[in-house]
């Protein structure tokens, strides 16, 4: 039986046997997965946007205009500039990640 040793990811690291939180694991599992699914997602929308949006560029429509091409409204304006800021209230940061690969 061979042991395989993952790379240490902190000083206080601390390892759990996949046995004992096999639930949890798995619901990490499909956590991950659906990040995955969501990742694959979300970049195939970006890309159809950017086509979508040269595509209408390319159209030269005057700003303030309302444009209907089948069920889409289209419809460009300025914004002005503008300062924005905010407060954040004291919260605490649960992160999850994969931890290094090893092969």
């Amino acid at each position: 039986m061979s042991v395989v040793q993952l790379p240490q990811t902190a000083i206080d690291e601390q390892v759990h046997e996949a046995t004992v939180e096999a639930e949890l694991g798995q619901l990490l599992e499909d956590r991950q997965l659906a990040k995955e699914r969501a990742a694959a997602a979300s970049k195939a929308y970006r890309e159809a946007d950017e086509k979508a949006r040269v595509a209408i560029a390319m159209l030269d429509f005057s700003k303030g205009q309302v444009h209907r091409i089948g069920r889409f409204v289209i419809r460009e304006s300025e914004l002005a500039a503008r300062s924005v800021a905010f407060e954040t209230e004291a919260k605490t940061r649960l992160l999850i990640g994969l931890a290094p690969d090893v092969r």
